[in-house]
């Protein structure tokens, strides 16, 4: 077997001492968030239909009808008229494996693409992800940080169940409380199968295409506090316990969801130690002396502020962080990571031997954090598992549990569909080769 690659380790520049700063921003969360719908569509897929982008804003005033209705009509979401249609970065295929559906990457390039960050986003994302052949995504959401009042929310579901999942509507405005910050009612010690709530899996509550059911959920008590603590999605709600919650009935202590990680980002809560210290988002250093600092900003907003500096020539020193790292203006090819540390740098490698060089680091470091990226983008996959298909060395297929034989009779059909392409295929992380 060819041993992967291994890149040079180089010299990393000492970082520059951190100042402290009297003006962070310790919580930029707009004051206001709505619901944005969202057609996700990977690489390979249809765009959405003006009959799915209308599908989808009937049910979404639906939902807000049905939040309205049983809050008293004392308040409900704000919902954005239009939907954003978003192409993916990458064809389906390779969304498919990721962990958690695919979310953590899905949130990761929208708000890439809405130049905002998680602190920063004034939406809940209430994305249908274009999947014509299977229900996937199902359904998922979480708010973007934790808990309630943090900023915004993350939804997702797929345009197969918009189009023919009946209890579409249903799983809508269950996911639409996760992404408010509502957590399930077993949580809070209640029966997932028989409660009242919306935020439960009870099979009384499935609606039938746009209508609801006979017997459709509720907000419970739990469920109306949680929501009048998200000031942001609903402003105008208060708990009135004496109104909201019913003689005799005790209600639980209350439940919250945690942060959601994104990829490219820290976590929350390191994100908010380092916005109370200073030293999140961009800082720009000219001569050791931090003369910029954008503590909301994303990545490709600090790339562009670094190497527009650069362009001008200094002669002192100028460096970048982001997140508290150092920041490459010289993204181009494939970059490997210790522990957010760049050791490494190849920008005239392929994506394969990118994939091949990661796969070997992290096999022979797994007490750390070996990350790659390639043309500034992370890498999503480096598992060696069954078979992966190429194309001029992205991957665009995955089929993890193929045999070797369905792998050779898959990689001798695209050789002759694709011959404007150069194929490539591994099974196990081994290039597979056709006899000729």
């Amino acid at each position: 077997m060819k041993q992967a690659p291994v890149i040079l380790l180089i010299s990393v520049l000492a970082l520059w001492p951190t100042p402290q700063t009297s003006h962070a921003e310790s919580n930029p969360a707009p004051k206001r968030v709505s619901v944005l719908p969202v057609f996700f569509v990977p690489s390979d897929q249809p765009q959405p239909t003006v009959a799915q982008q209308a599908a989808l804003i009937k049910h979404l005033r639906i939902a807000q009808a049905r939040y309205k209705e049983l809050l008293g009509g004392r308040d409900t979401f704000r919902l954005e008229k239009t939907p954003l249609v978003y192409v993916g970065r990458h064809p389906l295929l390779a969304y498919r494996p990721l962990p958690g559906d695919a979310s953590h990457e899905f949130a990761a390039e929208l708000l890439a693409h809405l130049k905002t960050d998680r602190f920063t986003c004034p939406y809940v994302l209430a994305i249908v992800v274009m999947n014509p052949c299977e229900n996937w995504p199902a359904g998922g959401a979480r708010p973007l940080n934790c808990g309630f009042n943090h900023g915004g929310g993350f939804v997702e579901v797929s345009s197969y169940g918009l189009d023919k999942n009946p209890g579409f509507q249903g799983t809508l405005q269950h996911e639409l409380g996760h992404g408010f910050g509502l957590v399930h009612v077993d949580a809070y010690g209640y029966s997932m199968t028989d409660n009242e709530s919306l935020m439960s899996y009870n099979p009384k509550h499935h609606t039938a295409g746009f209508e609801p059911s006979k017997t459709p959920g509720i907000l419970i008590p739990e469920d109306i506090r949680a929501l009048a603590l998200n000031d942001r999605a609903f402003g105008k709600l208060e708990f009135k316990p004496s109104k909201d919650v019913p003689a005799g009935y005790k209600i639980q202590k209350i439940a919250q969801l945690p942060a959601w990680p994104i990829p490219g980002e820290a976590s929350f809560e390191e994100d908010v130690a380092k916005r109370e210290k200073g030293g999140s988002g961009f800082e720009l250093f000219v001569g050791g002396k931090r003369v910029a600092y954008e503590p909301t900003w994303n990545r490709r907003n600090a790339l562009a502020r670094l190497r527009k500096e650069l362009n001008r020539k200094s002669k002192k020193p100028v460096e970048g962080r982001f997140n508290g790292h150092v920041l490459h203006a010289d993204e181009k090819g494939y970059q490997l990571f210790f522990n957010g540390v760049r050791v490494g740098h190849e920008p005239a490698w392929t994506m394969q031997q990118a994939i091949e060089n990661l796969r070997g680091n992290r096999s022979r470091r797994p007490q750390m954090r070996v990350e790659g990226r390639y043309n500034g983008e992370l890498i999503l996959w480096a598992e060696p598992t069954g078979y992966e298909l190429f194309f001029n060395g992205v991957r665009v297929g995955h089929e993890p549990k193929w045999t070797k034989e369905q792998g050779l009779a898959n990689l001798r059909f695209n050789l002759k569909a694709n011959a404007k392409q150069h194929v490539s295929a591994r099974f196990e992380g081994v290039e597979l080769r056709i006899e000729r």
